[in-house]
């Protein structure tokens, strides 16, 4: 009889369950994989949903810190080209520039009598005292220049610049204010580069300064330049400083160097022409308007020469011609002009046009062979020794024969009014150093008529010295 065994019982039942276990282990794996599978793709959806979010947005700036916040520029303090100083706003190119200048002269007459028959006082005088203020605020540039000088004498002190310039363009700018004339070359030339101690006789035909607005700008490659102003009219050789009569005055300038991008001997070429045209009405005795609206002519020593007489006013139209030429090649310079001034003026009712004419021409150069331009000798940077420049002039000024004509309507006294005068100079500067120059000068002048019986003036002969500094 065969009878059950449960001896292997036990085994089969361990090897049941440990194959259930795993049967149910890889059951749950799987579960749990395909769970992880599925997170893992909705994390990439999101991850890529995400992404094409971020690029459709613009980037975004991070926010600055504290630091770079209350970070300001500094202004910096600069050396200007002509040795003044200047506060520049390196953000937004802002600019004020201090500079000034200082003349001291000498004059000591050899001959020379004054219109009355006095001699002429040798001594020393502050010729020119400018501090200048100039820079450029929002792209407008400005400079405010006083006279403290006084003519010398230390009274009427007088604002001489006082403009604006207005860009206009990328060539061009409008200058409003009070402002040097663009009439003669010789006055164009800047003061502390003057190669004599003064101008020549054709620049007392053109006026100083003036108030109103000029345009100016340059062409072909700054080979031409022009100047269109409106102004109040200034009488020759003379400033103008308020409103003196309904008249007005167009001036104009063109100048063209047109061989200045050459490399050749014609590259320091340059001519042109200028003038004026306008009305200066006064009425007779009216002395305020009358000392602005009529000429009187000097010599290099500043002293008066010719002057119309009492009773003379401008009465209609005024106008002025100056051709004028300039080269300069390596250390030697050439600048001349000739001058006419043509004005309507009335004495007693009576009315005379009156045309006045000059003419310079000052030559000069450098032995020690520094460059020589119309802006003076380059020094170049650094301290080289003295530079030492040579010059000579040659000018003169003629008066309209009508002006002494006509009896008791005359407009000039010939007892005391030159009706001509001729000048020659000769003259030496010394270059110290950027900001300091010596200068001496030997200065004839003679007349025609001008003393009492129709006599001629004595002539002048002066010799001019002048301390120059400027920073």
């Amino acid at each position: 009889m065969n009878t059950l065994s449960f001896a292997h019982l036990p085994s089969k039942a361990l090897r049941l369950s440990v194959l259930l276990t795993t049967l149910f282990q890889t059951a749950y794996v799987q579960a749990d994989t395909d769970r992880l599978q599925e997170l893992e793709r909705r994390i990439l959806e999101l991850e890529s949903r995400l992404l094409a979010q971020l690029q459709a947005q613009p980037p975004v700036e991070p926010a600055p810190t504290t630091q770079a916040v209350s970070a300001k520029p500094t202004p910096q303090v600069k050396v200007t080209n002509d040795g003044g100083y200047a506060l520049v706003n390196p953000d937004n190119g802002n600019e004020l520039r201090f500079s000034a200048m200082l003349q001291m002269d000498g004059r000591f007459f050899a001959s020379g009598s004054s219109a009355t028959g006095a001699a002429l006082d040798d001594g020393f005088l502050l010729r020119r005292v400018r501090p200048t203020f100039s820079g450029k605020f929002a792209g407008v540039g400005f400079r405010i220049v006083p006279e403290l000088s006084g003519n010398g004498t230390g009274a009427n002190i007088s604002l001489l610049d006082a403009f604006a310039d207005v860009p206009v363009g990328d060539k061009g700018y409008l200058r409003v204010g009070k402002q040097k004339t663009a009439v003669s070359i010789d006055r164009l030339r800047v003061a502390t580069a003057l190669p004599l101690i003064e101008r020549g006789l054709a620049n007392e035909l053109a006026p100083n300064r003036d108030l109103g607005v000029s345009w100016n700008s340059s062409l072909a490659d700054g080979r031409v330049g022009l100047v269109l102003g409106l102004f109040n009219g200034a009488a020759d050789g003379r400033d103008v400083s308020v409103r003196d009569d309904a008249g007005k005055e167009i001036q104009a300038r063109i100048f063209a160097e047109p061989f200045k991008t050459h490399d050749s001997a014609l590259k320091g070429l340059g001519f042109g022409v200028s003038g004026t045209y306008g009305s200066k009405k006064s009425s007779q005795g009216n002395t305020a308007v009358v000392a602005n609206t009529l000429a009187r002519y000097r010599t290099a020593a500043q002293e008066e020469f010719f002057a119309y007489s009492a009773g003379v006013a401008p009465t209609g139209t005024h106008s002025r011609l100056f051709p004028q030429l300039t080269y300069f090649k390596d250390n030697f310079g050439l600048v001349a002009e000739y001058g006419i001034s043509d004005q309507e003026l009335t004495r007693n009712n009576v009315e005379s046009s009156i045309k006045n004419t000059g003419y310079d021409v000052t030559l000069s150069w450098v032995p020690t062979g520094e460059p020589i331009s119309f802006r003076g000798v380059d020094l170049g940077k650094g301290t080289k020794g003295t530079a030492v420049e040579l010059a000579f002039r040659v000018s003169g000024l003629d008066i309209d024969d009508r002006a002494f004509q006509g009896g008791a309507n005359r407009l000039a006294d010939p007892d005391s009014a030159a009706r001509k005068a001729f000048n020659y100079g000769l003259g030496a500067n010394f270059h110290l150093s950027h900001n300091l120059k010596w200068s001496v000068d030997f200065n004839s002048t003679r007349f025609s008529g001008g003393a009492s019986g129709g006599r001629d003036r004595e002539e002048e002969q002066v010799v001019m010295t002048r301390l120059q500094l400027v920073y």
